[in-house]
């Protein structure tokens, strides 16, 4: 939300000049530590926070912490438990960075990250050293490029035995730079990009790109794949829709509790609005796991996929409706409707951090 900021200094932005402790650094750690922030966005401490604890509980149990992050990654895992039959043990983490527009200061934290992934590695691995240590990683805007300059750092020390299963991409504004290095590197498995016709913010940074210059999609940037990779990667371009409207979804959908909103001029709007109300307002997010359950299922070679998923509601179930360009095959995954516990915690904590938001603005307007 913070990253204008570095609106306040044009030029030290655009030539990505700016000093530590700045005034606008300054800005950018004040904000991060808002409690303003935590009422719906997925944001907590700044680096790495292991939230295992707080995402496992049982789901009788009423959460305690009020930061929106917590309930999401909830309702993230809960989706998860519905859709998947896998048993393996589940550890969660979030990685917490200044979301500055500055390319050198997104290198910088990547270093960070790498150094985390290395640590939860070694922890882990003590913790089952029977067990095969899998990452899977997701990540939304510029946050994507933390995870794409990874690619650099591990070609800098090949002696750190790190792979990366998965790689999720949420609306990141993609630039050749940034993912070359990515789609060649032996670091990741399967690299996925979500993104959307109606999200106008991933291609609007101009200022904190190389080239002044972003995309949506992987193909676009027409980068080959290195034939050393037998196993990988598989790079998918995902674009979600409802009802075949792929302008429904905005930036800010993917990772915040934020309401979809519903323009007059979309066909359908009956049934846009009834599908969204499955999930609304809750971010993409919780519905990920589904939607790589629904992609697992088709089994795709190695290389480029350029796919949709179309969210559909079919009498009480929501139907996950997912097709790849190439193969002109549409596989149709049905995800039963969440538990009545699911609905009351998770989507009324929704949109009480959504009021929330309206009652301080309002607050601060009146006592300021």
């Amino acid at each position: 939300m913070m990253a204008g900021c570095f609106f306040i200094d044009i030029p030290a932005a655009w030539k990505d000049t700016h000093k530590e402790n700045s005034l606008v650094e300054r800005a950018m750690n004040s904000a991060r530590r808002h409690p303003f922030l935590h009422q719906s966005e997925l944001v907590l401490d700044v680096g790495l926070t292991d939230v295992t604890h707080e995402i496992m509980v049982p789901l009788t149990t009423p959460l305690r912490d009020d930061r929106a992050a917590i309930a999401i990654l909830r309702a993230f895992e809960r989706t998860d438990r519905c859709v998947s039959s896998r048993n393996h043990a589940y550890h969660y983490y979030t990685f917490g960075w200044s979301g500055a527009l500055s390319e050198k200061k997104r290198n910088k934290e990547s270093g960070h990250l790498y150094q985390a992934l290395l640590e939860i590695k070694a922890t882990l691995q003590n913790q089952y050293p029977d067990c095969t240590i899998k990452f899977e990683i997701f990540a939304h805007s510029h946050g994507g490029q933390l995870i794409a300059h990874l690619a650099t750092l591990h070609k800098q020390f090949p002696e750190n035995e790190l792979f990366i299963d998965l790689a999720v991409l949420c609306a990141t504004p993609l630039y050749k730079e940034k993912m070359q290095p990515m789609i060649s590197s032996p670091l990741f498995g399967t690299i996925i990009n979500f993104y959307s016709h109606g999200d106008y913010v991933q291609t609007l940074d101009f200022v904190s790109t190389p080239q002044h210059y972003c995309v949506r999609t992987f193909q676009e940037l027409t980068i080959p794949l290195p034939a050393h990779h037998k196993k990988g990667p598989k790079v998918l371009d995902i674009c979600l829709a409802v009802h075949g409207n792929s302008k429904v979804f905005r930036h800010d959908n993917f990772f915040s509790c934020s309401l979809y909103p519903i323009p007059s001029y979309f066909h359908k709007r009956s049934h846009i609005r009834k599908t969204l109300n499955y999930f609304d307002p809750l971010p993409l997010l919780v519905m990920m796991p589904a939607c790589l359950e629904s992609i697992s299922t088709l089994n795709l070679p190695t290389g480029f996929h350029a796919m949709h998923i179309d969210f559909k509601k079919k009498n009480s179930h929501l139907v996950i409706e997912t097709a790849c360009n190439s193969f002109k095959d549409i596989r149709h995954y049905t995800l039963k409707p969440l538990s009545l516990e699911f609905s009351q915690e998770y989507k009324y904590r929704a949109r009480t951090s959504i009021m929330n938001q309206f009652k301080y603005t309002f607050y601060h307007i009146i006592h300021n």
